[in-house]
């Protein structure tokens, strides 16, 4: 693992991130391990020469155990698109064994409920290929590890089979076309997709489509390909 030391003034620091882990000083000292967790060190530790040492020795010693700052118990998988917590998100999303696209949302976001179909078709699509995972994350409620972001709702990440260190933020458009030409493009192996099962067709051909109606903090920023993000604002994911 590494060692960052953030510093900022108060009122900066109670905009971004507002919790108890920032100190009145403004500063924070965070330690980074392999899996992409934050530990924070205890605001009651004074930010100096001899405790930022002691704190990178007991990094290195292996003394301190970075993990996620908020996490949801682990959901029963019930569905096709396999919901994941920050406790689960190595083993689901980093599985060296599968191609995993991962969604961050927020359960408010008008975009992210307007996903809600398209995402479960896509899910329906993967059903055949035992090494795709379509898998999402409320992002609100869970810590993010590093080095993925989460700064709109949704972002989704594409993980290739053995290349979990690399992760690749879509940037298109979110149809299914748009998400299963952006999977088969970064990856080498062909990947599986067929026809989604009845109820998926049967909610197009009613159109049964969920309206982007719904309400986050922050205004909206340029997704790309015309497709709305919600800001993350001044969450702490």
């Amino acid at each position: 693992p590494r060692v960052s030391f953030c510093m900022g003034n108060l009122n900066m620091t109670r905009y971004y991130a507002s919790d108890a882990r920032y100190n009145d000083t403004g500063v924070v000292m965070t330690a980074i391990s392999r899996e992409g967790w934050d530990h924070t060190v205890p605001k009651e530790i004074e930010f100096t020469y001899d405790n930022a040492k002691k704190v990178v020795e007991d990094i290195l010693a292996g003394n301190i155990d970075a993990k996620p700052y908020k996490t949801e118990d682990p959901p029963i998988q019930k569905k096709r698109v396999k919901r994941v917590v920050s406790t689960t998100f190595h083993d689901i999303v980093l599985d060296e064994e599968k191609h995993t696209l991962i969604e961050f949302y927020s359960p408010y976001c008008g975009h992210c409920k307007a996903l809600i179909p398209i995402y479960n078709e896509l899910a329906s699509r993967a059903r055949e290929d035992p090494n795709v995972v379509i898998a999402k994350m409320d992002a609100t409620s869970n810590s993010v590890p590093r080095p993925f972001e989460s700064r709109g709702f949704p972002t989704i990440y594409f993980v290739p089979k053995g290349n979990s260190v690399r992760p690749i933020k879509f940037e298109g458009s979110r149809t299914i076309e748009g998400l299963t030409e952006f999977m088969q493009s970064n990856t080498k192996e062909e990947l599986v997709f067929v026809e989604p099962e009845e109820k998926y067709l049967k909610k197009k051909e009613e159109g049964e489509e969920e309206q982007d109606t719904g309400t986050c903090s922050g205004a909206p920023v340029d997704a790309g390909a015309g497709d709305g993000q919600c800001s993350a604002g001044k969450q702490e994911l």
